[in-house]
């Protein structure tokens, strides 16, 4: 992501593939609020259906801007562009093994990349990794299987 991009603050909170989502639906809510007839139709979804955090990030760049919509159309942009890292486990992670994971990916792969993470207890152990068309399985699943043959 750019230094001077003033989604930065948004788009650094998604970790996930469902965040992804959940943000864009809550742009796609932002957007068709737009066009109602009713007053403060925008507000009211700003402050009702955006996660507060989210909210008082748009509240900032929206403020200064009179293209809400196109704003809105470049966040969403950058937020369906971002790069997904496919990542399978053996077992469901807990809260703080998420955490490490998104810290790490974030830390060697840098900004815009977000997680789909996947749980598959027949790879009985490793993980599975699709990234950018290329794909690594480091499964124990797989070393087993290759001992067998």
């Amino acid at each position: 992501m750019q230094e001077n991009n003033p989604f930065s603050n948004i788009v650094s909170q998604i970790q996930s593939r469902d965040d992804q989502n959940l943000l864009l639906d809550e742009l796609s809510a932002l957007k068709n609020s737009l066009f109602q007839i009713k007053q403060n139709t925008f507000d009211q979804v700003l402050t009702t259906k955006v996660r507060q955090k989210i909210s008082a990030e748009l509240e900032k760049i929206l403020t200064a801007s009179s293209d809400r919509a196109g704003l809105l159309d470049q966040l969403t942009k950058q937020v369906q562009d971002l790069k997904t890292l496919d990542l399978t486990l053996s077992f469901e992670p807990t809260v703080e093994t998420r955490q490490k994971i998104f810290t790490w990916v974030k830390t060697n792969m840098g900004e815009g990349v977000v997680i789909n993470l996947k749980f598959d207890p027949t790879i009985i152990g490793g993980a599975q990794i699709a990234f950018n068309g290329k794909y690594v399985d480091l499964s124990l699943k797989k070393i087993i299987d290759t001992i067998k043959r």
